[in-house]
């Protein structure tokens, strides 16, 4: 079990690894990167939702905690109606989404796959305005 205030803290600082990864030129390890950002902040996301100080993703609650599974995480966050296509006011935030959840941790055995571009545009996916989603979502927590 991860600590709720943990996971924020650990969020935190993959972005900045992340971050200075994409500084390095080293693409493909920023990008991998980035979706544990996205996963940490949704995993404390539900800890506040479900009111609870750990994330409970061993034990008799594995198969349904221990995800990387971006939609999942959002609906045990209680925010999959937060994030619609059909909320005109948040469509950026949609499409911030829609770019993160193209990540899958297989990424880890390949190579080449980021340039400079695709890893800036997962940076201010996350990060930037209201509608990064982890500027979004620091204030879901």
């Amino acid at each position: 079990m991860i600590k709720y205030e943990d996971l924020k803290l650990i969020a935190e600082t993959r972005l900045k690894e992340a971050t200075a990864l994409y500084e390095a030129d080293l693409y493909d390890g920023a990008a991998y990167i980035c979706g544990y950002v996205v996963e940490t902040a949704l995993k404390a996301r539900i800890c506040k939702n479900l009111k609870i100080k750990e994330y409970p993703d061993d034990g008799k609650e594995k198969p349904i905690f221990s995800s990387h599974d971006f939609d999942r995480l959002l609906l045990l966050g209680g925010l999959q109606n937060r994030i619609s296509l059909s909320n005109k006011r948040t469509k950026k935030l949609f499409e911030n989404w829609s770019l993160l959840t193209n990540w899958r941790p297989e990424r880890r055995y390949t190579l080449g796959g980021y340039n400079k571009q695709a890893v800036k545009d997962l940076l201010d996916a996350l990060e930037k305005g209201q509608y990064g989603f982890f500027n979004w979502i620091k204030k879901l927590w």
